[in-house]
C-alpha cells in the first residue's frame, strides 16, 4: 500500500508561483546533474559537507534519481504552496533557501555524512506550516495494487508529528536517507516559524489557528482587534458592562466610566424678555378743522 499526500485545506489569498519557480528549477537542475553517464561538476559543487560552502546552500537542488526528486517535489507542493502564499513571493525563496542551509549546518555539527536533495529544506516548510496551520487538514490517497484506492483527512500536526517519529525511529540506519538533516530541517523550520509568528511579522487569519494560539502564547485575531481598536489614553471612554443571565438586567449598572463620570453640563439662564423691537418713526397726527 502507498500512502502520499495530495493536498492541504489552506485558503490562499495569492497565486504563490514562486513556489513553482522553484520547483522548475530544481527540475531542471535535476536533468542537468544528470545529462552523461557520470556525475557533472554541478552535482559534485551540490553535495553537502563540511568542505564545500557551496555545497550547503545547494545541495536543494541536487537528487540522486528520478523518485528522489518526484517525492520531494510532491510534499512541496503540498506545503510549500500555503507558506508560500503567506509569506509573499519576495520572501519565500530567502526562508526556503535559509531553511535548507540551517539544516545543512546543523546536521553537519552532528554528523560525518554527506547530504543531496531538497528534503532538509522542504521539511523546514513543512515545520512552518505546522506552526502556522497546526489544525488544519492535510488530504491523504492510498493505493493498494490497482483495484483500492481512497482518501482520508488529518491533522497536520499529527501528518507532520508521524512524519517525525519515522525519522527519529529510523536515526542511525543505513538506508540511505539522510533522516538526520529531515529532523534538522524540521526543527529549524519550527524554530523560523515560531519567531515570525510571535513578534507578529505573520498574523494568521480570522479561520486560522497557529500553534501559539493553541498555547496560550498568542491571542486570537478577534481579540487583538477588539484590544486595538479601543485607545488606552483616552480621556474619557464610555464602555458597557456585559450581562449574563444570573444578573438582574433592573439592577445591573448598564455603563461604566473608565475615568470618573463627566462632568455635569452647564446651563444658561434663559431670559424671557421679548427682544425689543427697533424705534418706529411717529406719524404726524392730521388734524381736522371743527
Amino acid at each position: 500500500m502507498i500512502v502520499f499526500p495530495i493536498g492541504v485545506d489552506v485558503v490562499m489569498h495569492r497565486w504563490p508561483w514562486m513556489n513553482w519557480v522553484i520547483m522548475a528549477v530544481t527540475v531542471v537542475a535535476f536533468f542537468y546533474c544528470w545529462r552523461g553517464d557520470d556525475p557533472t561538476p554541478f552535482l559534485e559543487a551540490c553535495v553537502a559537507n563540511g568542505d564545500s560552502a557551496w555545497g550547503h546552500l545547494l545541495h536543494p537542488l541536487a537528487h540522486m534519481d528520478f523518485m528522489h526528486l518526484a517525492g520531494n517535489m510532491l510534499f512541496l507542493w503540498v506545503f510549500g504552496n500555503a507558506v508560500c502564499a503567506k509569506v509573499g513571493n519576495f520572501w519565500y525563496p530567502i526562508i526556503y533557501a535559509g531553511c535548507g542551509l540551517g539544516a545543512s549546518l546543523l546536521h553537519d555539527d552532528f554528523s560525518d555524512s554527506m547530504g543531496i536533495g531538497a528534503s532538509a529544506a522542504i521539511n523546514g516548510i513543512s515545520g512552518i506550516f505546522l506552526v502556522w496551520y497546526a489544525l488544519n487538514t492535510v488530504r491523504f490517497t492510498w493505493v493498494v495494487g490497482y483495484w483500492w484506492s481512497g482518501e482520508f483527512d488529518v491533522a497536520a500536526y499529527w501528518a507532520i508529528l508521524a512524519w517525525l517519529a519515522f525519522d527519529l525511529i529510523n536515526l542511525g540506519s543505513h538506508d540511505g536517507i539522510g533522516h538526520g538533516a529531515h529532523i534538522a530541517g524540521l526543527f529549524v523550520g519550527v524554530a523560523l516559524g515560531f519567531c515570525l509568528s510571535y513578534f507578529r511579522v505573520i498574523t494568521p487569519e480570522p479561520d486560522e489557528r497557529s500553534l501559539l494560539q493553541l498555547v496560550g502564547l498568542q491571542r486570537d485575531v478577534e481579540e487583538a482587534d477588539d484590544a486595538n481598536d479601543t485607545p488606552s489614553h483616552a480621556p474619557m471612554t464610555k464602555t458597557t458592562t456585559k450581562t449574563t443571565a444570573s444578573v438582574d438586567r433592573r439592577t445591573a449598572p448598564r455603563t461604566t466610566w473608565r475615568n470618573g463620570p463627566p462632568p455635569p453640563l452647564e446651563r444658561k439662564p434663559v431670559v424671557d424678555d421679548p427682544i425689543p423691537l427697533a424705534d418706529e418713526p411717529e406719524k404726524p397726527v392730521e388734524k381736522r378743522p371743527l
